[in-house]
C-alpha cells in the first residue's frame, strides 16, 4: 500500500506536524499493540502541507511489494501543532478574534492564525465556547 492526498488547504496545514509509520499490529481505533517495521523509521515526516505534495501513485509514501499471500500493514499517524510541549507541565492556549483575524496562543506564542475568520461564530451553550476553522 503507498499514501497520498488529496488536499491540505489552509494556514493550519503549514503548521502541522505529520508523522507516518509503518508496521503491523494494532486495530481499526487503536495503535495498541502497534510495531513500527524493522528499520523503525516513519515512512513521512514534516508538516501536513508538505504531505499534500505527495497527490498520487507515483509521488506516494510507503513501500509496495507485490506478493502472491494476502499481507497486511498498519499505519501510525502521529500529528502536533508546531512548539507543542508534552512535558506534564500545564501551559496556557488562547485563541482571539478580530478584524486582523483569528489567532491561536500556546504560552503566549502565535502558533496558528486564520486572517478570513474575523467573527466568531455563536457561542455554543453546551460547551460554552465557540467554533471556528484555524
Amino acid at each position: 500500500m503507498k499514501l497520498y492526498s488529496a488536499d491540505a488547504a489552509g494556514e493550519l496545514a503549514q503548521n502541522v506536524d505529520l508523522t507516518i509509520e509503518q508496521g503491523s499490529g494494532g486495530s481499526f481505533g487503536s495503535c495498541s499493540g502497534f510495531t513500527p517495521d524493522a528499520t523503525g523509521n516513519p515512512i513521512f515526516t514534516g508538516t501536513l502541507a508538505t504531505f499534500a505534495a505527495h497527490r498520487d501513485f507515483a509521488t506516494s509514501v510507503g513501500t509496495l511489494t507485490p506478493t502472491s499471500a494476502p499481507t497486511g500493514k498498519s499505519y501510525r499517524f502521529t500529528y502536533s501543532p508546531p512548539g507543542c510541549r508534552w512535558d506534564g507541565a500545564w501551559h496556557m492556549v488562547t485563541a482571539s478574534v478580530g478584524l486582523a483575524g483569528m489567532r491561536l496562543y500556546l504560552d503566549g506564542s502565535p502558533v496558528a492564525a486564520n486572517s478570513f475568520v474575523t467573527t466568531p461564530a455563536p457561542v455554543t451553550p453546551a460547551t460554552g465556547g465557540w467554533a471556528g476553522e484555524i
